[in-house]
């Protein structure tokens, strides 16, 4: 499954289509069957699981964390299901992720008292990306879009006019955002990188935008400011201080702006990366979400 989960997660932030075919084509070559032909399905929309209820995966994370710190995950993040991957209290007995034919079976033969367990085996086994890949998965809302090549549009009569395509908004850019949680990819290596969410003002509160990953030699401000700043833990997550008088400002480039009705900022950046650390910049210096609201209407 954390096999699967990273390729989904390229071509959900990749823009280009041969890079994305690349790396479908290796994923497929070095799949055994029946879970090449089950990836093949889910990335055509053919896969058919009888879905499990978020409601039920819910119960199962709130049960590993205390109640409140998982409201306040869910408040920032705006989205149920990335609060749940992010928040998992992993049960280390688990030593592999599921595979792809494994979790149809299941779906399809486990009765309602039995599904539980194998759910949670199966987050205790998945990294955080195939922990939300996992449940996208198994409650039905994972949706995907295989990388083709588009086909030629019919011919039509331009009565020799010259044709002139519609100019294209680009919203990409750069942007001061506030570092509100973070997380070693690898809990075991000291060395690995950080996975950094961060967000903007929306009047006196921080709303989420994206979350992009430091390496080490990048990340050591961000380090610093974490062993200093740390308010709460979630599992491996750092939430750090973040308010009008102490936080870390970053600049972010981001490939485009994307919006996202279900999420606390409805916006998020996409592919965003760290450009660098603002030093000395106060909190005010973020950007606001009405500026990156206007940004992406392309005032």
């Amino acid at each position: 499954m954390n096999r699967l989960a990273a390729l989904i997660a390229r071509l959900e932030t990749l823009n280009d289509a041969a890079m994305k075919e690349a790396f479908l084509a290796d994923y497929l070559s070095e799949t055994p069957e029946p879970d090449r032909t089950h990836a093949r399905d889910l990335l055509d929309g053919k896969l058919k699981l009888r879905p499990a209820k978020l409601a039920l995966i819910r119960g199962l994370a709130e049960a590993r964390i205390d109640a409140t710190l998982f409201g306040l995950a869910q408040a920032y993040t705006g989205d149920m299901t990335e609060t749940i991957a992010l928040t998992w209290v992993p049960n280390r007995r688990a030593n592999r992720d599921p595979t792809l034919s494994e979790i149809v079976e299941a779906l399809a033969t486990l009765g309602r008292s039995e599904l539980p367990k194998r759910i949670e085996a199966w987050l205790d086994a998945c990294d955080e990306t195939g922990r939300h890949v996992l449940i996208r998965l198994i409650t039905g809302t994972l949706r995907l879009d295989r990388p083709r090549e588009a086909d030629a549009a019919p011919a039509a009569d331009t009565q020799n006019e010259l044709f002139r395509a519609a100019p294209r908004k680009d919203t990409s850019g750069t942007i001061a955002a506030i570092l509100l949680y973070a997380e070693r990819t690898n809990a075991r290596a000291r060395t690995s990188p950080l996975r950094c969410t961060f967000g903007i003002w929306n009047g006196d509160t921080l709303a989420p935008i994206g979350r992009c990953e430091v390496g080490p030699v990048e990340a050591e401000p961000i380090e610093h400011f974490i062993a200093e700043h740390t308010t709460a833990r979630f599992g491996p997550v750092r939430e750090v201080r973040h308010d009008r008088e102490i936080a870390l400002v970053a600049e972010l480039a981001f490939a485009a702006i994307t919006p996202t009705p279900r999420r606390k900022a409805g916006l998020t950046l996409r592919a965003p990366r760290l450009l660098r650390v603002l030093e000395g910049a106060a909190p005010s210096d973020a950007a606001s979400l009405a500026t990156l609201e206007a940004r992406a209407k392309g005032h």
